[in-house]
């Protein structure tokens, strides 16, 4: 892909893009009354912490990739491209488990207002469900930058355009913020679970299923049944405070199963802690 065609590529696709995150946003500032829009308001952005988290290690990734890429060293490749995505991973899927099933404490903590949190929660819900699916995609785009080769992500994000806008429309028109977050949520896990092994298939042959099984199933199984089973048998406090300490613990928790399930992290800590055991050594001698 020539120098040209690779910018416009990226003008084009940041472009639908924008216009693919606002159109909802758009739709229901016309459809919704003002208190109604502000609770969609407030639940977006909440969920939008997600790609905060995921958002650092674009510009830190890419470079280095690109530079493997071009010193045609595969394995290092292969190792970079597993351990950031494990490490997003750890990241981020604890977030999407806490504001999926718990959306309403953490709501309510946040807030303070138990009817905000009661109405804004199953839109957080679902719109953290798709920035997760986001960050999981993001990494066959880093691949495709890598290399150069953005043909499928324009076709990807071409069909995106063309189908999300008129199903935001239809989902706010009917359901309003809770049919334009199901339209997100859904249309992205189907755009990271179908158009993801088609990238993977053009450009990392042989590596989707390991991909998918060991850098990313492998921490977002255990973490989502943790989540789900403390949503069962948490009981939440009254307090606002009390609420934010036991979000707090089980934030904890729940990175801590992220982390534990990572061959990457478990590796890290592995190859680090005799240095850390060494260190605490001298400060306490």
């Amino acid at each position: 892909m020539g120098s040209l065609t690779f910018s416009l590529t990226i003008a084009f696709t940041s472009t639908a893009w924008v216009i693919i995150s606002q159109t909802d946003k758009l739709i229901l500032s016309k459809l919704l009354l003002l208190a109604q829009y502000g609770v969609f308001s407030l639940a977006v952005v909440a969920a939008g912490a997600i790609s905060s988290l995921a958002s650092p290690f674009t510009q830190a990734l890419l470079p280095r990739l690109t530079k493997l890429v071009t010193e045609k060293d595969n394995d290092a490749f292969d190792r970079l491209y597993s351990g950031a995505t494990q490490s997003v991973g750890v990241l981020v899927v604890p977030a999407v488990v806490a504001l999926s099933f718990f959306a309403h404490p953490v709501l309510r903590a946040w807030t303070g207002n138990l009817q905000i949190a009661h109405d804004a929660a199953p839109i957080l819900c679902l719109y953290a469900i798709g920035y997760g699916w986001i960050a999981l995609s993001s990494f066959p785009f880093y691949l495709q930058y890598a290399k150069g080769d953005l043909r499928l992500h324009f076709i990807g994000v071409a069909l995106q355009l063309v189908l999300l806008v008129p199903l935001f429309y239809l989902g706010a028109k009917h359901y309003g913020a809770i049919g334009t977050g199901t339209v997100w949520a859904v249309m992205n896990g189907l755009y990271a679970l179908c158009w993801s092994p088609l990238i993977h298939a053009r450009l990392y042959k042989g590596h989707h299923w390991r991909w998918m099984i060991h850098d990313v199933a492998s921490i977002a199984v255990p973490t989502f049944l943790v989540g789900w089973l403390l949503a069962l048998v948490v009981p939440w406090p009254v307090g606002r405070w009390p609420t934010l300490a036991v979000l707090a613990a089980l934030g904890i928790v729940l990175v801590a199963v992220a982390g534990g399930a990572s061959s990457f992290v478990r590796d890290s800590v592995r190859a680090k802690l005799p240095a850390w055991i060494a260190r605490l050594s001298k400060v306490w001698s």
